[in-house]
C-alpha cells in the first residue's frame, strides 16, 4: 500500500539542516541528489488530519500510536521518494555518471533557492534575510506503508482532508494532494530453509541484511545519539520477538525462543559483496598496535600485533600510540567505512499553535547520527534445530524487516535474507604446553559470585575452563588486549535506560597456555557463549588466526550498492537539464568573450532584449529585427551583426547545431533533437548583450 503525494505548489520539507553561508534551510537529499521526503514530516501532518475529522482519540492512538506505547502500531511509513526513485538511482549510479553529473546538478533539477526577508515599517529588517532550498511544483512523492487493513477507510479520509504540509504552509508553500493506494507493494519474498523441527543438533541460522532506509542504532538515552557501526543482536531479537508477539503474544514459546538463552542473536557486522561471496568485516583486534615513532632499527611495518609475541624487547625501539581502528577483515586485507549522516527532528509543541521548540513549552528539537541506506550486515543465530524451525515461522514473508528505533516512521527498513548453516562436528584440540590466542567478537558481560557486572578477563578464564572441563589454575594468561566498555541501551516502555553494565569490549584478544599436562579437547569455540545476555549476542568468541606480527595498512574498501542496467526514459530528462546547463554555460562564455569587442549605446541594447525576450522562434526574431527601419537604428545594429549572428537564419541554425553538437560529443547521452535551438540562442544572445550594456558602464 501506498500514499501518494503531488505537490500542488512549491513546498520546504524541511530536513534540519544547512548549508553554511548559503543554505539555511534545505530539504532533505540522498548522496545522489535525489530530493525525498523524510517520513516522520508527513506522519505528524496525517495525524493532525485525524483530529480535524474528530477521529476517537483511542483509534487515533490504536492508529498513530504514542511515544512509548507498551503495544506496538501496525502503521509503518516509509520515507518518501520521487515516483521514479529507483529508475533515477539505477541512471546514477552508472559509472560514467560519476563525474558528468554531481549530486548538486541533480539537486537543482527538482528544486531551487528562494529568498525570504522580515518587513517592518517598510524596511527589511536587519540579520532576516533567509535562503530556503525549495522543493519544485508538480513533483510526485510515493510513500510506502503498512497498515491493519481495519484503518484503510480512516487512511483514505485522512490523506482526502490532507492539504499542506512543511515550512511556510501560510505563506503558500507546502499545498498538496494525496491519496491512497490500497494495491500491494511487490516484495522479494525470502527463500523457504527447513529446519527438522525434532532434531536438538545445535544448528546456525546465516542472515544478511541491506538498509533501504536509514538506521537510527542508538544503545544510549538521550536526545542526541550516536549510532553503533552495526545491527547489534538487541535488535535482531527485538525484530523477530515484535512479530511473535503480534500473532501469540507472551507465552511460554515467547520466553524459550526470546528470554532463555537458547537462541543466541548474534550481532550483524559489515558485509561486502563480491559476486556470490560476502566478505564480513569485523571489530579490530584491540593488540594490533599503531607504530607512531621508530627510534632505531630497521622497522617498516604500519603496525605491529603484539598478541603473537610475549617478548617486549623486540619493540624496545618502537613507540606505538593508538591502534588499529574500524572493520577490518580477518587478515587485515581490507578495511571497510560505515557512511553515516546526522538527521535532526523537531517534536511539535502540544500547543498545534506553537511551531517553534521552546524552553518552557513541550516541544523539542534533536539530533541523531544515522546509518545511510544501501549497506549491508550479516551475523548468525544459533541455536538447537528444533527452536531456528519454530522460529523461522516469525520472519515476514515479503523479506522486510524494521531494526533499531523510530520503525514506524523514517528509519530501519531493510531488506533480509537467510540461509541454513551447517556446525560441523570437527572438535576444539589444545594441545599441552601450547598457547592459544581468543578473540572477543562481541562485548561481554561477566558477573562476579554476587551477580555484579565485572570487567574482569579472569571470570572469563574460569568460565571457559569451566566449559573444557579443566581447572581455572591450569589456564595461564600469558597476556591480554583489552578494554572496557558500559553496555545497556533503552527501555522505551517504561521511559528508563536499561541497567548500564561494565563488560570487555569486542576486539580484545585473550592468550592463554594450557598447563594441564594433557590436550583439551571440547565442542566447536563458536558455539560457546559467555557471560550475561548472551540470546543478545553478548559473550562470543573466536579462535584469532593472524599469524604475522607485521600488519600493513589495510586497504578501505568503499560499499557501493548493486547496480541495475537499464535506464527508463521516463529518467532522461534529468539528464537532458544538465546536458543543457553545460552547453548554456559554454555559450555564456562565448557570449562574453565576444561582447568584450562590441560598443553600442544601452537604448538600442534594451530593445534588441525586448524583441527577443517577446519572440518564441528565429523567424519571429527575424521579423522583429526587420522592423528597425531608421538609419541610427541600422548602423547600431550593424555594429553588432557579427555578434547577434543575425546575417541569416540559415547561418544561425547551422552555428548552434555545430555548437550545441560539439558541447554534447563527450555526453552519456545525447539530446535527440534540436528543435530547442532558439533556447540555446535566446541564452547566447542575452548573455551577450548584457554583457555589452556592464562593458558601456565601465565594468569591463
Amino acid at each position: 500500500m501506498k500514499i501518494l503525494m503531488k505537490l500542488k505548489s512549491d513546498a520546504i520539507p524541511g530536513s534540519g539542516t544547512s548549508l553554511a553561508g548559503i543554505i539555511d534551510r534545505d530539504v532533505a537529499y540522498d548522496k545522489y541528489g535525489l530530493p525525498y521526503i523524510p517520513a516522520k514530516r508527513i506522519k505528524g501532518v496525517l495525524k493532525e488530519s485525524a483530529e480535524d475529522l474528530r477521529i476517537p482519540k483511542n483509534q487515533i492512538k490504536d492508529i498513530f500510536g504514542i511515544g512509548h506505547n507498551k503495544k506496538g502500531v501496525d502503521l509503518r511509513i516509509d520515507n518518501g521518494y520521487l515516483k521514479n526513485h529507483q529508475d533515477y538511482r539505477e541512471l546514477l549510479q552508472k559509472e560514467s555518471m560519476n563525474t558528468f553529473l554531481p549530486n548538486q546538478s541533480v539537486l537543482d533539477y527538482f528544486t531551487y533557492t528562494r529568498s525570504q526577508t522580515t518587513i517592518e515599517e517598510g524596511v527589511a529588517k536587519e540579520n532576516s534575510l533567509r535562503v530556503s532550498r525549495v522543493l519544485k511544483k508538480g513533483l510526485e512523492f510515493e510513500f510506502d506503508i503498512q497498515c491493519n487493513t481495519k484503518h484503510i477507510e480512516d487512511l483514505k479520509q485522512i490523506c482526502k482532508v490532507t492539504r499542506s504540509f512543511g515550512s511556510s504552509r501560510t505563506r503558500g508553500f507546502g499545498e498538496i494532494e494525496l491519496s491512497f493506494d490500497e494495491s500491494k507493494t511487490n516484495n522479494n519474498a525470502l527463500t523457504e530453509i527447513q529446519f527438522d523441527s525434532k532434531s536438538d543438533i545445535l544448528s546456525k541460522m546465516k542472515i544478511t541484511v541491506e538498509n533501504i532506509q536509514q538506521l537510527l542504532l542508538t544503545s544510549t538515552p538521550g536526545k542526541s545519539q550516536v549510532s553503533d557501526d552495526y545491527i547489534n543482536g538487541s535488535s535482531v531479537l527485538g525484530a523477530l520477538a515484535w512479530n511473535y508477539h503480534k500473532q501469540n503474544g507472551v507465552d511460554e514459546k515467547f520466553s524459550e525462543l526470546f528470554l532463555s538463552g537458547k537462541i543466541s542473536f548474534g550481532n550483524l557486522y559489515p558485509i561486502k559483496k563480491d559476486g556470490e561471496n560476502n566478505y564480513t568485516y569485523y571489530p579490530s583486534p584491540l593488540s594490533v598496535k599503531k607504530v607512531k615513532e621508530v627510534k632505531n632499527g630497521n622497522y617498516q611495518s604500519d603496525y605491529y600485533d603484539h598478541a603473537l609475541t610475549d617478548d617486549v624487547d623486540i619493540f624496545e625501539n618502537i613507540i606505538f600510540k593508538g591502534g588499529l581502528t574500524g572493520h577490518t577483515t580477518t587478515h587485515f586485507q581490507n578495511k571497510i567505512g560505515i557512511i553515516k549522516n546526522v538527521e535532526a527532528h523537531h517534536r511539535r509543541d502540544e500547543n498545534r499553535h506553537i511551531a517553534k521548540s521552546t524552553k518552557k513549552g513541550s516541544g523539542d528539537f534533536f539530533q541523531f547520527e544515522v546509518i545511510e541506506q544501501g549497506q549491508a550486515f550479516s551475523g548468525e543465530i544459533i541455536g538447537q534445530e528444533n527452536l531456528l524451525s519454530e522460529l523461522g515461522n516469525y520472519f515476514p514473508e515479503n523479506g522486510k524487516m524494521w531494526f533499531g528505533k523510530s520503525k514506524t516512521g523514517q528509519y530501519g527498513k531493510c531488506n533480509i535474507s537467510w540461509d541454513k548453516s551447517i556446525i560441523t562436528n570437527a572438535k576444539f584440540e589444545w594441545d599441552a604446553g601450547e598457547t592459544e590466542m581468543f578473540i572477543f567478537r562481541s562485548d561481554m558481560i561477566l558477573l562476579n559470585k554476587n551477580g555484579f557486572a565485572v570487567a574482569d578477563v579472569n571470570l572469563f578464564i574460569s568460565e571457559l575452563a569451566q566449559k573444557l572441563g579443566v581447572d581455572s589454575s591450569d589456564l595461564k594468561l600469558v597476556n591480554q588486549f583489552s578494554k572496557t566498555v558500559n553496555v545497556g541501551g533503552f527501555m522505551g516502555v517504561w521511559k528508563m535506560p536499561r541497567i548500564q553494565k561494565s563488560a570487555i569490549a569486542t576486539g580484545t584478544v585473550v592468550v592463554l597456555k594450557n598447563n594441564t599436562g594433557k590436550t583439551i579437547e571440547a565442542e566447536k569455540i563458536e558455539t560457546m557463549f559467555f557471560g550475561d545476555r548472551i540470546e543478545d549476542g553478548f559473550g562470543r568468541i573466536d579462535l584469532y588466526e593472524n599469524e604475522e606480527t607485521e600488519v600493513s595498512t589495510p586497504i578501505e574498501e568503499e560499499i557501493k550498492p548493486s547496480k541495475l542496467t537499464e535506464i527508463d526514459e521516463s529518467v532522461k530528462d534529468l539528464v537532458i537539464f544538465h546536458q543543457k546547463k553545460i552547453i548554456k554555460r559554454g555559450l555564456t562564455k562565448k557570449a562574453i568573450k565576444k561582447a568584450n569587442d562590441e560598443r553600442v549605446n544601452n537604448s538600442f541594447i534594451g530593445k534588441i532584449i525586448s524583441f527577443l525576450k517577446v519572440s518564441k522562434s528565429f523567424k519571429e526574431f527575424e521579423e522583429k529585427i526587420g522592423e528597425l527601419k531608421s538609419d541610427k537604428q541600422k548602423k547600431n545594429l550593424g555594429h553588432i551583426t557579427e555578434g547577434l549572428i543575425i546575417d541569416k537564419i540559415e547561418i544561425i541554425m547551422d552555428t548552434f547545431n555545430d555548437m550545441v553538437l560539439q558541447t554534447q560529443k563527450e555526453m552519456p547521452i545525447k539530446i535527440p533533437k534540436l528543435e530547442s535551438n532558439f533556447e540555446f540562442y535566446k541564452h547566447y544572445t542575452l548573455a551577450f548583450l548584457t554583457q555589452v550594456k556592464f562593458n558601456n558602464r565601465g565594468g569591463k
